[in-house]
C-alpha cells in the first residue's frame, strides 16, 4: 500500500503476538514531518478498526522525537 502513495523509503510490519510492529525507515531528512508519521500510523490503526480491532498505538521511535525512522507497536486489545 505504501508504495503506491510514495517513492521514497519503506514500510513494512509484521505480527509479534498481541501488537504488530510498524516500521517506516529511508525518509529523506527534509520529508521527516510529523504529519507523515501521524497520517500513516492513523491509516492503518483505521484499517484495524474496520477488521474489528480495537488498536492502540505505541511511539518507540518517530520524527516526532527527532528519531531517523518510524516504529510503532500497534496493540491489538
Amino acid at each position: 500500500m505504501y508504495a503506491n502513495f510514495f517513492d521514497t523509503g519503506e514500510a513494512r510490519s509484521a505480527l509479534r503476538g498481541s501488537y504488530v510492529e510498524v516500521v517506516i525507515e529511508g525518509i529523506p531528512r527534509g520529508l521527516r514531518h510529523l504529519y507523515f508519521e501521524y497520517s500513516l500510523i492513523g491509516y492503518f490503526r483505521r484499517g484495524l478498526e474496520l477488521l474489528g480491532a480495537a488498536p492502540r498505538a505505541e511511539c518507540i521511535e518517530g520524527f516526532s522525537r527527532g528519531d531517523d525512522r518510524v516504529l510503532y507497536r500497534v496493540h491489538l486489545r
